[in-house]
């Protein structure tokens, strides 16, 4: 699988992600709401307690660099619930993959 085939084939950065556990399907419906809001981005799905390796992978392809132009500086995410369904440990990780790479 390539890049672009992942994540509504988006593969630069500068756009919004909705991180939903698929164990609560009901969170996913209203947080689809929050792709509309913004730069539009895809509903990625991760553990409670891990980011899957696929969603790790396409994350670091869409992370800004220090050069990136001003409109693809900033990925935004939108973690939906709370730290039992998506624990801290994750969040982290997710907002670390997020933020500017620097060199």
């Amino acid at each position: 699988m390539t890049t672009r085939m992942f994540g509504w084939w988006i593969a630069e950065p500068g756009h919004n992600f909705i991180f939903v556990n698929p164990k609560d399907p009901e969170m996913a419906i209203p947080a689809g709401i929050l792709s509309h809001r913004g730069k539009h981005g895809p509903m990625l799905l991760v553990q409670e307690d891990i980011v899957p390796e696929p969603v790790v992978r396409y994350l670091k392809t869409v992370q800004p660099t220090f050069l990136a132009s001003q409109e693809q500086l900033f990925n935004f995410g939108w973690i939906i619930g709370d730290d039992t369904m998506i624990k801290q440990a994750v969040q982290q990780e997710v907002d670390h993959l997020l933020g500017v790479k620097m060199p």
